[in-house]
């Protein structure tokens, strides 16, 4: 049997911001799309919702501050926080020339 490289919490999370993310970002076009020099996002306008816009976009918004701290919350309660943990390697590997590896 294969091991898991991840857990079903993450898993979880992760897919729920993703559809946060993408409903934040269409309900966001739509309502930008309102304002008089953006006409380029008419283009888009057979893919963005028509209706309940704003309260959507606050919805979706909310979701994704639950997201953030159930995240947070997860990680602290599962002890997986070691994940997320900034060491002297990890920084080497996002602020340094070489890699990390």
């Amino acid at each position: 049997m294969r091991q898991r490289k991840t857990d079903y919490g993450t898993i979880i999370l992760h897919w729920v911001l993703v559809a946060a993310s993408c409903i934040a970002l269409l309900t966001g076009l739509r309502i930008a799309s309102e304002a008089p020099d953006r006409t380029w996002i008419n283009a888009f306008d057979s893919l963005l919702p028509r209706s309940g816009v704003w309260t959507t976009h606050m919805q979706a918004a909310v979701v994704l501050v639950g997201v953030a701290l159930a995240y947070t919350i997860y990680l602290a309660r599962s002890g997986l926080s070691r994940r997320v943990l900034l060491d002297k390697i990890r920084l080497r590997g996002l602020l340094g020339r070489k890699q990390a590896r």
